[in-house]
């Protein structure tokens, strides 16, 4: 109960605000609702609702709505959809997924933005717009500030091609409704970016762009597989160049340290080891303190407690069997033979490490998407469960993206902004000429 009055405000303000866009997309069906719903989310997260009480409903509603809408996306898509493009229509997707991904990644790195930020950016342009920066944030361990900057920018960059692209593919392309289409569905960002794009020309040019576009959202459990591989592999490098740096660095230390406390070292031990066992001698009981080393004594004890036989002696909280007692620092440890069974008695107790859990190569929500897509594509499931879906997938986006904006601190995002900005533009021009080359060279 806690928890749900935690969430219930900044959860309920996305729905009100996803609601609010979709009523508005009925006025201005060019934007569409989920753009609308980012748009009004940032005006009114850094206006009116700023209050800290809605951080953790808004912040639930961004993360899991996004997750559960890719799931569902499965259920509107099928693989027999390649067959109605022909080897040149999947090829022109396969080559222009690949080069937004190639060149918006290296466009991200040059411009000095993160390899999470620039994989997100490369997914959201080359994929499926918001659902495909969902499924990948946190794939690759992107964080909130920067999964919700590449969102907003990713759905910006959408909206101004999705208004322009249109009128370009028909005059370019003329009466040619497939290619006009392949331009849409190939580069058009979210799914109702594609509808509403195409909208502008025919509903037959639609029903085509929505066929490149549903293949570009079936690739993306490879793009999500891809890029988790490759952050992986670059963590696992950087974690293996720092952990090669630190034994050189300490070797060195000790070794020029033993060199020159070697002598003095050997005379001081010799000389309080004899004192030890004369002692030991007399009063049979020798004390072993901190830095007091200890040879044969009778009785000893480590820390406060005697010990019965010095060939006992108490490493943590076991007895180790032990011929002499010396310290190294503030630890007791045993010397010559006695090093053996210190180290038995130390590995004995320390405990096991854990097992490291296995991870799926793939998110969950990735993995539910690709579950309910080859369900759809083996079985002909009722009509209404895809429309049901659809429906359910488009206001869980839409609330999502809601949240996104009321997350987003403006502020910080336009003091980015003429990186932003060239990022923005070299990208949509990276696809819009790619897309024109391709189409042209393969005659689709």
């Amino acid at each position: 109960m806690p928890r749900l009055k935690q969430v219930l405000p900044g959860f309920t303000l996305s729905f009100a605000v996803a609601l609010a866009a979709t009523g508005l997309a009925v006025w201005l069906p060019q934007l569409g609702g989920a753009t609308l719903a980012i748009l009004l989310g940032i005006v009114l997260g850094n206006t009116l609702c700023r209050h800290p009480r809605l951080g953790a409903g808004t912040k639930l509603a961004e993360s899991r709505l996004l997750e559960y809408s890719v799931v569902l996306l499965g259920l509107t898509v099928t693989f027999q959809t390649i067959a109605h493009m022909g080897w040149r229509g999947l090829v022109y997707v396969l080559l222009m997924m690949t080069t937004v991904i190639c060149g918006a990644y290296l466009i991200g790195r040059r411009l000095g933005f993160g390899e999470t930020m620039s994989l997100m950016f490369a997914g959201g342009n080359a994929v499926c717009g918001s659902s495909a920066i969902g499924a990948i944030a946190p794939a690759i361990g992107a964080d909130d500030r920067e999964k919700g900057e590449t969102i907003t920018l990713v759905n910006l960059l959408g909206t101004v091609m999705m208004l322009t692209l249109p009128f370009l593919g028909q005059a370019v392309f003329g009466r040619h409704i497939l290619a006009t289409s392949a331009m849409l569905g190939g580069t058009l960002q979210s799914v109702g970016q594609v509808v509403a794009g195409a909208s502008l020309l025919s509903p037959q040019v639609v029903s085509y762009a929505m066929l490149f576009k549903i293949t570009r959202i079936i690739m993306l459990v490879v793009v999500v597989t891809l890029f988790t591989q490759k952050v992986r592999r670059s963590q696992a490098a950087a974690t293996a160049a720092a952990v090669g740096a630190t034994p050189a660095a300490t070797t060195t230390v000790a070794t020029a340290t033993e060199a020159a406390d070697d002598g003095a070292t050997t005379v001081a031990a010799t000389a309080e080891a004899a004192a030890a066992i004369q002692a030991a001698a007399m009063t049979e009981t020798a004390v072993v303190t901190p830095a007091t080393p200890v040879a044969d004594a009778s009785v000893a004890t480590v820390g406060d407690g005697p010990v019965a036989d010095a060939s006992v002696a108490t490493v943590g909280d076991e007895p180790v069997a032990a011929a002499s007692v010396a310290t190294v620092g503030d630890e007791p440890a045993a010397a010559g033979a006695a090093n053996a069974h210190v180290a038995g008695a130390t590995a004995a107790t320390r405990p096991a490490p854990a097992k490291a859990k296995r991870r799926l190569p793939v998110p969950w929500y990735v993995l539910g998407f690709l579950i309910l897509c080859v369900l759809n594509s083996a079985v002909t499931l009722p009509p209404v469960w895809a429309s049901g879906a659809h429906f359910v997938s488009t206001w869980f986006e839409t609330t999502a993206l809601a949240a996104i904006g009321l997350r987003l601190n403006f502020g910080n995002f336009m003091r980015q902004g003429r990186r932003f900005l060239a990022y923005g533009l070299s990208v949509g021009a990276l696809q819009t000429v790619a897309a024109l080359a391709l189409l042209k060279l393969l005659a689709v």
